[in-house]
């Protein structure tokens, strides 16, 4: 997909920010990597401006192509994976989808 000029310049906007989206931490303008939270491997939507967002390097290769319901998840998600808990974190997922399909079939 070829890249827009609105791209390009949400790209630039983005570069001149100063912390980081997922973690909140301070970034040099040098440090800036612009993620696209919705995944471009996931949509056409991905190169839109308003999916851009300022990540320090290691929250952006942490987060890679995962795609999340909103950026609370994805912060919870990055927060346990510094902390070696990425396997708790999908754990309580998979526990959360079961319940709430166990409640949709009871109330059937």
């Amino acid at each position: 997909m070829k890249k827009s000029r609105n791209t390009i310049a949400g790209h630039a906007k983005i570069r001149k920010s100063e912390w980081c989206a997922y973690c909140g931490s301070a970034l040099a303008r040098h440090e800036v990597h612009v993620d696209h939270f919705l995944p471009v491997c996931y949509s056409d939507e991905a190169y839109n401006q308003v999916n851009l967002l300022p990540s320090c390097q290691e929250c952006n290769q942490i987060k890679s192509s995962i795609m999340f319901t909103d950026i609370y998840d994805a912060r919870l998600y990055i927060q346990m994976a510094k902390e070696g808990r990425k396997d708790e974190y999908w754990a309580n997922i998979r526990a959360h989808k079961k319940q709430k399909t166990n409640l949709s079939s009871s109330q059937k």
